[in-house]
């Protein structure tokens, strides 16, 4: 999620990014207490073979050797001047005269966005006097994701991945797939049979995660539906997760488009579905957030807090953890002094929205967890602004259910770029 706010904040300010790497950095922090090591081979004493060495700092293997380097950069962050976000512990910021310097630090990679050419320099030299140093220039590949920036638009897809795993997954890739999950498939019946060897589908069902955790957005209610047979799986669900892995790779060139100079503002799109018989009780709720004109975050789980007694009551519940999400970005904007329009919540279920706004409907409502109420809070605060939005135009009802094909197309092209490839970005 942060690396997404990340560009997505960027290019609202029109930054550029620039990428570096630490070169053995576990190697540059000092040890917090003592560690004795028994001598390596080829490097031991003669006269003292049972002699042990201490250790002066932090070396890899050692497991407080990530905290140890996380310290020290913090240390070198912190005397360049940059602010270290308490809610977002890798993103620190600093106020130029060019304007803000963002850094987001990844364990040894890091991602420097500056507001001009020379501040970019002045960051480079910094680091580089403190630290052996690759510069990598302008970021194109960062942790498996392709990002690409342009005078319009920067860019994050995950097409080289896709191809990658697709090459040694042995599926068919011949074969065009254009929705995750099919409606008519039973994955919770017991004609199926179990798998004999389990690896192959949990190996299949991890990529998946990756690239719906990271950049397919479009994926994650089928993932999150194919995850439950991990333990169990049978070949109806090795069978699914081959299919899922035909659709990510027929529209592998979709992509997360964030507009240069486009205003810093949150939109929240969340729905929820009633249980359906393989799901009893517990309903399933999602939301999509948009920010810089593109998706940053999303979810797609099941609501197993409580047993929802309506469909009003999911959606209600839906929206309500939709504003957590919400109200973490608002702080991470306003700790460095950005300012926003109120954000806006589009909740497509009338009677949902009005129990939003009022306490209506309170013989049926009044048993709800308190905790859910938050919504009502903070749009009576007004710090939500609630918006009613068409079923047919929900872009989060693909993270609650299976979807025809049309649907899934217009859905997506709403919470990604799907003609980047006609305009040759990704």
């Amino acid at each position: 999620d942060s690396v997404r706010c990340f560009l997505a904040l960027t290019a609202s300010l029109k930054l550029q990014i620039h990428q570096m790497e630490v070169d053995t950095a576990f190697l540059n922090s000092d040890i917090d207490t003592e560690v004795y090591v028994r001598q390596p081979p080829g490097y031991i004493n003669g006269e003292h073979p049972d002699y042990v060495w201490k250790l002066k700092g932090g070396m890899y293997g050692l497991k407080q050797a990530p905290l140890l380097w996380n310290t020290h950069m913090n240390d070198t962050l912190l005397s360049f001047g940059f602010t270290r976000h308490p809610g977002e512990y890798g993103l620190y910021f600093q106020k130029s005269c060019d304007g803000l310097v963002l850094v987001a630090l990844y364990v040894d990679d890091l991602l420097i966005a500056t507001p001009s050419v020379q501040m970019m320099k002045l960051m480079k030299a910094l680091l580089s006097s403190s630290y052996s140093m690759k510069d990598l220039g302008p970021v194109n590949k960062f942790l498996g994701m392709t990002i690409n920036q342009s005078s319009d638009a920067i860019t994050l897809d995950l097409s080289d991945y896709i191809t990658s795993a697709a090459h040694t997954a042995q599926i068919d890739m011949s074969k065009k797939v254009y929705i995750p999950l099919s409606k008519s498939v039973d994955l919770f019946g017991d004609d199926s049979p179990l798998l004999t060897n389990v690896t192959p589908y949990q190996s299949l069902v991890g990529q998946l995660l990756f690239a719906a955790n990271a950049g397919r957005p479009d994926i994650s209610f089928a993932i999150s539906t194919l995850s439950r047979f991990l333990k169990s799986p049978r070949k109806i669900h090795l069978a699914a997760a081959e299919r899922l892995f035909q659709y990510l790779y027929t529209t592998r060139h979709y992509c997360l488009r964030y507009e240069i100079g486009h205003p810093i503002s949150l939109n929240i799109f969340t729905d929820a579905s009633t249980p359906s018989k393989d799901d009893l009780p517990f309903s399933t709720g999602g939301y999509v957030t948009t920010m810089s004109g593109g998706t940053v975050t999303w979810s797609s789980r099941k609501i197993t807090s409580t047993v929802c007694l309506s469909s009003t009551e999911a959606e209600y519940i839906a929206a309500s953890e939709a504003v957590k999400e919400t109200e973490w970005l608002v702080n991470l904007l306003d700790y460095m002094e950005l300012k926003i329009d109120t954000p806006k919540i589009y909740i497509d279920c009338q009677p949902a929205l009005q129990l939003a706004k009022n306490p209506v409907f309170h013989s049926r409502a009044k048993h709800i967890p308190l905790h859910y109420h938050k919504i009502r809070f903070e749009a009576a605060k007004g710090k939500l602004i609630l918006e009613k939005i068409g079923t047919n135009d929900q872009p989060a009802d693909m993270m609650t259910k299976a979807l025809a094909r049309d649907k899934v197309e217009y859905f997506a092209g709403k919470i990604m770029d799907t003609n980047s490839r006609l305009r040759g970005i990704c």
